[in-house]
């Protein structure tokens, strides 16, 4: 046989690289039929404040430094800045930028977790791809500096491990100034560290991260006064954090990790052996956050980073299955969760945004005059900027809230709770 009649045989290195890319390419396929419903959903609420805000930020580096803690959101500022530069008011291009810092997120945790163990990382990338407990971080814009933390924080991790410490030390000051509660990243570090090799990492490394954290706690303490955050009591120290941490850790781990946890069977303490540090980066991670005192649970963006320790539990708990057991038990909990994003959440998504996404499709409908809105359940300020993505209409055209002796010749337009929509009910303006 001559040469040229001999097959090609493909290397070890180039066969990896194909594997690889195949299952990046699934991740990508998962993390679009995951949360293509948040494409339509248009603006939310507070995602018209970033909007607004922006065009202050553009013209006052230090503005976000007058409206504490928005000073630590300065990434996700930026991210509005650039894509309101490039496509203004079409919602849809944000959502697509978050998918894709998810995805991104996604691929991190796979590399990053390839540390611990290469057999075990694609699994724990492709549960926290699907995963639908962190989902306002990635279906609510204004939840887009939890996703944000995310790659930052993982970003960290990976620099840290691969031995590149100043790269690792500008990556945490990112995430610093990204949301306040990266400040827990070198105990991540450190938990991280003794996860792959049983040892701490040498103080002397971690004083690495000390300068940036100065400069975080001193920001915090010179704008506490005006943080409104603290002033408005929604954080504070105190027991109340007991019970919130546990109905969180709860609502995290259900019901997957019990589900998961109850195959193992006879085998419990070898379960809760490989539980052990995805629990413990949990916990870490929701820390920041327990001290709220507007619900009993951390709220499902703030579940992003604490996400990454169930995918991993997960992950461990699947491992001692066949093969064929393994791949069934990974489709179930990908469609169970797709599934709840596209027949729960979703809907959920869509009653937040009708106010607003209402609001801009009637007035696009209708010439720009005097308009009274009533019983708008917004802060009545979201609704006149809504009015920046229906010129020519301006903020000064609604009347929002107000007595109607105030506009006597508007027409008023009502939002209707129970229907979900609003209704003319005196007047209405010229098609």
């Amino acid at each position: 046989m001559k040469n040229q009649d001999i097959p090609p045989v493909r290397n070890a290195s180039s066969a990896w690289l194909e594997s690889t890319w195949r299952w990046a390419a699934l991740l990508f396929g998962v993390c679009l039929l995951a949360y293509a419903p948040a494409f339509n959903n248009g603006f939310i609420s507070d995602d018209y404040v970033f909007l607004e805000r922006v065009e202050e930020w553009k013209h006052d580096p230090l503005f976000l430094f007058s409206i504490p803690p928005e000073n630590f959101r300065a990434t996700t500022y930026a991210a509005f800045l650039i894509l309101k530069k490039l496509f203004g008011y079409e919602a849809g291009f944000y959502y697509g930028f978050t998918l894709l810092v998810h995805f991104l997120n996604v691929l991190l945790m796979w590399r990053l977790f390839c540390v611990l163990s290469p057999t075990l990382a694609p699994w724990a990338a492709l549960f926290f791809a699907s995963l639908q407990n962190p989902q306002e971080a990635v279906m609510w814009l204004g939840g887009m500096h939890e996703v944000l933390l995310g790659f930052f924080s993982l970003l960290v991790l990976l620099l840290w491990v691969q031995n590149r410490y100043v790269l690792a030390t500008l990556a945490y000051a990112a995430a610093l100034f990204t949301k306040e509660s990266a400040v827990i990243l070198p105990l991540l570090i450190a938990l991280f560290e003794y996860w792959k090799s049983s040892r701490f990492p040498h103080l002397r490394l971690l004083a690495l991260l000390l300068l940036p954290t100065l400069l975080f706690l001193g920001v915090m303490l010179y704008t506490l006064d005006s943080n409104s955050l603290a002033a408005g009591g929604f954080y504070r120290p105190g027991l109340h954090a007991v019970p919130v941490f546990a109905n969180s850790i709860h609502r995290l781990a259900f019901p997957w990790l019990y589900v998961a946890v109850f195959l193992k069977g006879r085998v419990f303490r070898e379960a809760l052996s490989q539980l052990q540090f995805p629990l413990l980066w949990m916990a870490t991670a929701l820390l920041p956050y327990i001290f709220l005192t507007y619900q009993n649970h951390v709220p499902s963006r703030h579940l992003y980073l604490a996400s990454l320790g169930l995918c991993a539990a997960l992950a461990n708990l699947i491992a001692g299955y066949s093969g064929r057991a393994r791949q069934m038990l990974a489709l179930l909990f990908v469609t169970g969760n797709i599934g709840y994003l596209w027949a729960v959440k979703d809907d959920q998504f869509e009653v937040r945004a009708a106010p607003t996404a209402q609001l801009v499709e009637h007035l696009r409908s209708v010439e720009p005059q005097s308009l009274l809105i009533e019983n708008f359940p917004l802060n009545p300020w979201i609704a006149r900027l809504a009015t920046r993505a229906t010129p020519p209409w301006s903020t000064e055209d609604l009347h929002v809230n107000e007595p109607r002796n105030q506009c006597k010749s508007c027409p008023v337009l009502r939002w209707e709770p129970k229907q979900k929509r609003y209704l003319y009910v005196e007047g209405r303006p010229s098609l």
